[in-house]
């Protein structure tokens, strides 16, 4: 599935995807053994904000390795996607959402968990992470009380993860939208999820995520990664 048609009055961040999708590619070569990694690559290498929604399958094969030369950065995305049977990918908000078709729309797909209200002004990349998990926490136990914790900094980083901005008031929205209006925002970042279809979260309500890329098992709570398009911004 396809989708990369921009409305009749795209907006500066679609007219970006649209100009980078486009551009032309003397070549591109990955060796990783998972599409999700060559995604990630891919994404890296043409600065182009994305999120992934990845569904881990038992006794998938590895990945064939992407060789593609003379040709657009879309044809290159066309081919590393059409490896994996029932993936797909859509363009909108200047982001690539890449998804699995038969769990795009599954309710036990927390991605697909409305959140009533959003709201965070002037935030970096862990501040918005954060609220947005306090929403998420508020849906599924309105009546839990307050909420501790917070985000911290640290040490300045080189990915602008640290910088704060991102503004977004949203009502009404899943989960999925909102990272992707997070990652867009903050435009050097993707996010990825790694769903677990054969097991469910201990609320019982949604699949469980995979831990990282090497821990299959279950985190022990809702799970996703944000991953940077340039690891070392500050030096170029």
């Amino acid at each position: 599935m396809i989708n990369l048609l921009l409305p009749s009055l795209p907006t500066a961040a679609e007219q970006s995807l649209h100009s980078k999708l486009a551009q032309h590619v003397s070549r591109f070569d990955s060796e990783n053994s998972s599409t999700a990694g060559q995604l990630i690559e891919f994404a890296q290498q043409f600065q182009i904000p994305m999120g992934i929604g990845w569904v881990e399958r038992a006794g998938e094969s590895s990945a064939k390795p992407v060789h593609a030369r003379n040709t657009t950065a879309q044809a290159v995305l066309e081919q590393i996607v059409k490896q994996r049977q029932g993936m797909g990918f859509s363009g909108s908000d200047g982001m690539v959402h890449i998804f699995d078709q038969s769990f795009i729309s599954d309710s036990r797909n927390f991605l697909n968990l409305h959140i009533p209200n959003f709201r965070v002004e002037n935030e970096s990349l862990f501040g918005a992470e954060f609220w947005l998990r306090v929403d998420i926490e508020r849906v599924l136990t309105p009546f839990s009380g307050g909420f501790a914790g917070g985000h911290g900094y640290g040490i300045p980083r080189t990915d602008t993860f640290d910088k704060h901005n991102i503004n977004l008031s949203v009502n009404d929205a899943t989960v999925r939208q909102l990272l992707n209006g997070i990652v867009s925002q903050q435009g050097n970042a993707l996010w990825l999820v790694r769903i677990l279809p054969s097991k469910m979260m201990s609320n019982g309500r949604f699949y469980a995520q995979a831990a990282s890329a090497d821990n299959k098992t279950a985190a022990a709570d809702f799970r996703w990664e944000f991953l940077p398009l340039k690891t070392d911004v500050n030096s170029q």
